[in-house]
């Protein structure tokens, strides 16, 4: 008998022992098809469902649920599900944190099981009480430490699940948190090699675009410098060569310009120098600078401007907003059209947006009856080289830079700036809103051509210009010759110092970037004179390094002032007026 209970004893545990070797079998064979499904699957949904397909036959399992986090809302999204029906479904697709063990599963990042679910009192619980399901368990989908949403498996067969069964749905766990962040991963690298795609097809078009906008106007002005230099016109045509040479140089400048501003805009770098200024003045101003275009296209100009606007900005920056708002206005509009310019004065609650704001506002706006805009449009209408049409078969010419350019220097001034348009050949309104000061002491008015460069508005003031360009000192000799100055020119700084120390000049002017040395060793070298005579000698920069910490520096070793090539007149005397002023 002893025997027959051992041989028994014996086939029983040979038995279990199979059964565990193959259940042990099972479980590796699962474990292996999870991980090839994995790879094979670019879906999450599709390798859950797969997955689940394989355990709810293993495990007798009846339901599963996928929750991922909301971080803005703090709430638990539905994302896949299987063994729950579609209204149920509906009703459960949207969890508060707190309200479920999904929730406490979120917060803790850790996994909670929950036998005999059925008996269960907690509120937490209601849902699964509400699918009958007996035994429950959850975990956290982590993504490295953070917890991006939790996976949940149910069964209503029986009240507890085993601790290997437990072991292999943490690891299923693991291998569906792995899915989903592929699947995010994979997502944004799409997504960002389709961004690299739109910039790069961006960058050709802008190329293409800047490359069309450099040659057109040198186009104009080679042809038309050749013409000049070999063949005689009559003055009519003469003084019609010069104007478009010199309207296409400006075009030039312009485009330079923007470029310029863009890359100052992107480094941090483009800055404002605030005074008190006439909003109306500088829109006069404008006005009559694309008063050529304005008459060449029978365009007519409608203004209603409030002249006791005064607001505290950098009029140089100002006078740029206003000039690419208008100039825009007047490229889109078809001859015979009409724009309007409007500047007011408007209350807090009539500012742009609904905003709660104090003080008054100065509004600028500038309408046209033009192309429009179309809708699907108008949200990139200030970003950068950004154009509705880049195509060689474009209407309008431009970099796609302008409006970019305007929004940032609008914001600078604490301001604001929107865009109206019903739609195509609907014509477009902008209109920049800036903060106006409490009080106003005194303010500035940007001086015209026709004021300043006058025949005697220089007389009596010796000038020394330092440039190792002879076309450059030509030019800048015969513009200030042309205001009554007395002009010395020099090549080098050496010999600068010289034509100084003999002269005692009112202003020098200097280059920067020079062979041997520089304008900075020019300055250094008339400081120095400065200490020893008593007199300090007001020296202005006129260089082709046009950046913000190109000024910056220059300002910082001594010159009064930072132009920049090539010549504005205007600026220029104005400069030297300024410098030659007593000072109060």
């Amino acid at each position: 008998i002893r025997e027959v209970v051992l041989l028994h004893e014996d086939i029983t545990e040979r038995e279990l022992a199979e059964q565990a070797l193959k259940q042990s079998n099972e479980r590796l064979g699962l474990l292996y098809a999870m991980s090839s499904s994995l790879l094979l699957h670019d879906q999450p949904t599709a390798f859950m469902s797969s997955l689940f397909s394989q355990l709810s036959n293993h495990l007798n399992l009846e339901v599963y649920f996928n929750y991922l986090i909301d971080r803005e809302s703090q709430q638990l999204l539905l994302n896949t599900y299987s063994g729950i029906p579609a209204s149920v479904a509906e009703t459960i697709s949207l969890l508060k944190i707190e309200d479920t063990i999904c929730g406490v599963v979120a917060q803790t990042a850790k996994p909670c099981i929950i036998e005999q679910a059925q008996q269960s009192s907690d509120p937490k619980t209601r849902l699964l009480r509400s699918l009958n399901l007996t035994a429950y368990t959850c975990y956290p989908l982590l993504a490295g430490e953070q917890v991006i949403g939790t996976i949940s498996f149910g069964t209503c067969q029986r009240s507890h699940f085993r601790e290997d069964e437990l072991a292999l749905l943490q690891v299923v766990a693991d291998q569906i948190a792995t899915a989903l962040e592929r699947a995010h991963l994979m997502q944004a690298l799409q997504q960002h090699t389709e961004e690299l795609v739109q910039a790069n097809r961006m960058k050709d078009e802008f190329l293409a675009v800047l490359s069309h906008e450099l040659r057109t106007p040198l186009n104009a002005i080679v042809g038309w410098t050749q013409l000049l230099r070999t063949r005689q016109f009559d003055a009519p045509t003469t003084a019609r060569a010069l104007e478009t040479i010199d309207r296409n140089t400006q075009s030039l400048v312009r485009l330079i310009e923007d470029l310029l501003d863009v890359s100052r805009i992107i480094t941090g770098k483009l800055q404002l120098h605030l005074t008190e200024v006439n909003l109306a003045t500088i829109v006069a101003i404008v006005t009559e600078m694309v008063q050529h275009d304005v008459e060449e296209k029978r365009i007519t100009i409608t203004s209603q401007l409030d002249t006791s606007i005064n607001l505290k900005g950098d009029a140089n920056r100002l006078q740029q907003i206003v000039w690419n708002l208008l100039s825009n206005a007047i490229k889109f509009t078809p001859a015979g059209g009409t724009v309007w310019v409007d500047l007011h004065q408007i209350e807090p609650s009539l500012s742009p947006e609904g905003k709660s704001q104090t003080g008054k506002f100065a509004q600028l706006s500038v309408s046209d009856t033009g192309r429009g805009i179309q809708a699907d449009f108008i949200p990139y209408v200030f970003d950068r080289f950004r154009q509705a049409d880049s195509s060689t078969t474009r209407h309008y010419g431009g970099l796609g830079l302008g409006l970019a350019i305007v929004r940032h220097l609008v914001e600078l001034h604490g301001g604001t700036i929107q865009v109206k348009s019903e739609g195509e050949n609907q014509g477009a309104t902008f209109i920049a809103t800036f903060p106006l000061p409490m009080t106003i002491s005194s303010y500035i008015v940007l001086p015209s051509e026709q004021s300043i460069l006058q025949p005697q508005t220089l007389k009596g003031i010796e000038i020394v210009i330092l440039d190792d360009e002879a076309d450059a000192r030509e030019l800048i000799t015969t513009v200030l010759t042309q205001v009554g100055a007395t002009v010395t020119a020099t090549e080098s700084v050496k010999q600068a110092l010289d034509v100084v120390q003999r002269l005692q000049p009112d202003v020098v002017i200097s280059d920067i970037g020079m062979p041997e040395a520089d304008g900075y060793d020019l300055i250094r070298s008339l400081n120095t004179l400065a200490k020893d005579q008593g007199r300090q000698i007001p020296v202005i920069a006129l260089t082709a390094y046009a950046g913000e910490s190109n000024r910056q520096q220059a300002l910082a070793a001594g010159f009064q002032y930072h132009l920049t090539k090539p010549i504005n007149p205007t600026a220029l005397v104005q400069a030297i007026l300024e410098c030659i002023q007593p000072k109060s």
